[in-house]
């Protein structure tokens, strides 16, 4: 099977991600790099279980 473009998947990951990052600019702005690539780390890790769980 192809797969097909779909516009929904594409708004909600770049919708997470804008969320994400508005998040940590709030929680994280008096904070050190190191928390930053924590939190980014931990974003994509998570991404990456659901993806692999869910093929």
């Amino acid at each position: 099977m192809e797969s097909m473009w779909s516009w929904e998947p594409l708004l909600s990951l770049a919708g997470s991600i804008t969320l994400f990052i508005l998040w940590n600019i709030y929680m994280l702005r008096n904070e050190r790099n190191r928390y930053w690539a924590q939190a980014v780390f931990s974003y994509l890790g998570s991404i990456a279980i659901f993806a692999y769980f869910l093929t």
